[in-house]
């Protein structure tokens, strides 16, 4: 998927090759303190796949990782995407074009899982990424407006144990790792602003110290049905300037 002097593919983790890794690192440490090479590796490792940004000349501006998990709910087994670290260079600040190709390949691998249901595990220790849930899914926990689902809560907190089993919250729907990355610059939050101010005041709520590295848990069902309008444009690369300001400019 295309955007201004960007584009953005997905790409299995053992293609990348050390340079791939060395600009990754590189774009963590733009954003993160304390982060080690052994650390970022072992992440690195764990995941399936990379969306990764580029430029021009195919070097890498900013970067999503995915993990496919799975767990039995009863008789039925359910499938998880699990999305770890999404960072973008100063460079590519901004840009969309991540959303677009993560939609296309979460949905078609989702396709190729059923009858069996796939469900995005995310953990947001960003008020921007909780928002992208929330504008472009109908029913995800947890939300503002709505009480968590039992059944959705307990898919969620089997595949957030399976990634943090001794660091999840669970009564408070937090990760808490003992040695956490923390952001460089606090993210600021702006609460006089249009529709946004319901899911930002909530995650603020929800998560008050994000700005250490604690993760807020999320979950949705990957299903084109859930899909409100902005995100069948988003997800599905039909994407406006409109989409583009309400999930990624700081209000």
């Amino acid at each position: 998927m295309k955007s201004q002097h960007h584009y953005s593919i997905v790409q299995k983790i053992d293609e990348l090759t050390p340079s791939d890794r060395e600009k990754m690192f590189d774009i963590m440490q733009e954003h993160f303190l304390g982060l080690t090479r052994d650390k970022f590796n072992a992440d690195l490792d764990e995941k399936n796949w990379v969306i990764r940004v580029n430029n021009e000349s195919n070097e890498i501006q900013g970067f999503s990782t995915l993990k496919l998990m799975q767990q039995k709910i009863g008789n039925e087994t359910v499938y998880g995407f699990y999305s770890g670290d999404t960072v973008l260079s100063m460079d590519a600040a901004g840009d969309p074009s991540w959303i677009a190709a993560w939609g296309e390949h979460v949905f078609s691998q989702a396709d190729l899982l059923k009858p069996a249901k796939s469900y995005w595990v995310l953990l947001s220790s960003s008020f921007r990424t909780y928002t992208i849930i929330s504008s472009c899914f109908k029913k995800y926990i947890p939300c503002p407006q709505d009480e968590n689902d039992p059944h959705l809560s307990q898919i969620m907190s089997g595949f957030i144990k399976q990634k943090f089993p001794d660091e999840y919250q669970a009564d408070k729907n937090l990760v808490i790792l003992n040695n956490a990355i923390s952001y460089k610059d606090g993210e600021t939050l702006k609460l006089n602003f249009d529709h946004k101010r319901i899911a930002t005041n909530f995650f603020y709520n929800a998560n008050p110290n994000y700005h250490n590295g604690d993760m807020l848990g999320c979950l949705t069902e990957i299903i084109p049905s859930n899909l409100t309008a902005v995100g069948i444009r988003l997800v599905y690369g039909h994407r406006t300037n409109r989409d583009t300001k309400d999930l990624l400019v700081e209000p």
